[in-house]
């Protein structure tokens, strides 16, 4: 796992988990972490 993929993973858990998420629950975060989706699902699986 490279550093920027770690990065991203830290920051989206402790967005997800330890941030007030408020009323919405995230609902209304930016769209980059979906950006950001790909890059991590193809890290995940390997064979």
């Amino acid at each position: 796992m490279d550093d920027g993929r770690k990065a991203a993973v830290a920051r989206l858990y402790a967005e997800t988990h330890l941030a007030d998420q408020g009323p919405l629950r995230g609902l209304d975060r930016p769209a980059e972490e979906l950006d950001l989706y790909d890059d991590l699902a193809e890290g995940s699986v390997t064979l």
